[in-house]
């Protein structure tokens, strides 16, 4: 079994991962149906990578759910059929997505790289656009590089 496939916790006091033991099989097989794009790229993500800090920390809000809370979609990272994904470039060494992706050092980010942004803005900075127009995604907890052309 890979690293990217396993799913668990991170035990703060030890700071050692702790593998879930009640996930049999494989993700790719229980979630996706065969030939989905979903299927080529997010099955070995992490929440992180693809739900804002606010998502999974908060925002300040008080929610009855975790589904209230999260507002990430599919069409976050994939656009729909009418629209890309919402994107921006990075144009000042000031902005947000370059101090969160200066955090990680499996993250090369600069000014002039095109990053997808939420619909309330916040910026995806683990994900970018290369020259050919397909998007790179960068793994935050394992620094793993996938590239999914959508």
């Amino acid at each position: 079994m890979q690293y990217l496939s396993l799913r668990g916790d991170f035990h703060l006091d030890t700071l050692q991962f702790i593998p879930r033991t009640d996930q049999n099989g494989s993700r790719r097989a229980d979630y996706y149906p065969p030939g989905t794009p979903a299927a080529n790229c997010e099955y070995r993500l992490d929440c992180v990578d693809c739900h804002t800090r606010h998502e999974t920390m908060g925002d300040g809000n008080l929610y009855g759910s975790q589904a209230e809370a999260g507002y990430v979609q599919c069409k976050t990272c994939h656009g729909t059929l009418d629209s890309p994904p919402l994107t921006t470039t990075i144009s000042s060494p000031d902005e947000l997505a370059l101090r969160l992706a200066a955090l990680n050092p499996a993250m090369h980010l600069q000014v002039g790289d095109t990053i997808l942004v939420t619909e309330r803005g916040e910026p995806l900075w683990n994900i970018r656009q290369l020259p050919d127009g397909s998007f790179e995604e960068t793994g935050k907890p394992a620094g793993s590089i996938s590239v999914c052309r959508w």
